[in-house]
C-alpha cells in the first residue's frame, strides 16, 4: 500500500468517528428542540394556572429569603417541568415585567401573562436555534459521509457540501449571534472553500501525472 493510500486511509477513518459524533449530537439536538418547543407551547397555553403559581412562588421567596422555590409545569398532562428560582430579586423582576405590542390580541395576552409570554416565546427561539444547529450537523454528518465514500476528499463534491454546510451555519450564526459571527463564519466557509478548490487543482494534476 502507498503512503498516498494510508494517508487516505487515515482520513477516512476520522471522517468514520467524527461522522458518528456529528450524528449523535444531530439527534440530541432534535430531541432537544422537540422539549423546547413542546415546553414552550405548554407555557403559552396554560398561561392561567402558571401565571398563578409564579405569583405564589414570588410570595414564598419573599416570606423565605433566600430559601428555593419553584413552579411546576405539566408537560404532556405526563410529564412536568420544573423551574427553579432562588433569587428573591430575579422573581420580582420577572414580575414587573411590562410587553407593548401593536396588536390588540397580543397585547391583552401579555397584560394578564407577562411571564408566560416571556418564558414561552424564550422558549420557542431556543427550540429554532437548536434545530438550526441540528440541520447544521446534519449536514456536517453527511459532508463526512460524502468523504468516506469518495476515492480522496479533494472532489467537486465534497468542496460542494463544504460549501452549503458552511453557508448554512453561517446563517444560523447570524440568526442566533448576530450579523458580525454570521459574516466571520462566511469568511472561514470561503476561506476553506477556497484551500478546497486548490487541492482539487491539485488532486487533478497528480492524477493526470499518474
Amino acid at each position: 500500500m502507498s503512503e498516498e493510500s494510508v494517508k487516505i486511509s487515515r482520513v477516512k477513518r476520522s471522517c468514520k468517528i467524527i461522522r458518528i459524533v456529528t450524528h449523535i449530537v444531530n439527534i440530541i439536538g432534535i430531541v432537544a428542540s422537540m422539549i423546547a418547543l413542546v415546553t414552550g407551547i405548554v407555557f403559552l397555553t396554560n398561561a392561567k394556572n402558571f401565571e398563578k403559581e409564579f405569583h405564589g412562588a414570588v410570595e414564598q421567596a419573599e416570606a423565605n429569603g433566600d430559601v428555593k422555590t419553584g413552579i411546576t409545569v405539566k408537560v404532556l398532562s405526563a410529564e412536568s417541568t420544573h423551574v427553579e428560582m432562588s433569587d428573591p430579586s430575579f422573581l420580582k423582576f420577572l414580575e414587573s415585567i411590562n410587553i407593548q405590542s401593536s396588536n390588540a390580541a397580543v397585547q391583552e395576552y401579555a397584560d394578564k401573562y407577562p411571564v408566560c409570554l416571556v418564558f414561552g416565546c424564550y422558549l420557542l427561539f431556543i427550540a429554532v436555534a437548536v434545530a438550526i444547529f441540528a440541520v447544521v450537523f446534519h449536514l456536517i454528518s453527511k459532508t463526512f459521509e460524502l468523504i468516506e465514500k469518495e476515492e480522496t476528499p479533494f472532489t467537486k463534491k465534497v468542496a460542494k457540501r463544504v460549501m452549503v454546510t458552511g453557508i448554512v451555519l453561517s446563517a444560523g450564526l447570524a440568526m442566533t449571534s448576530g450579523l458580525g459571527i454570521g459574516a466571520i463564519g462566511g469568511l472561514l466557509t470561503w476561506c476553506i472553500y477556497a484551500i478546497m478548490d486548490y487541492g482539487i487543482t491539485l488532486q487533478t494534476q497528480a492524477d493526470e501525472t499518474l
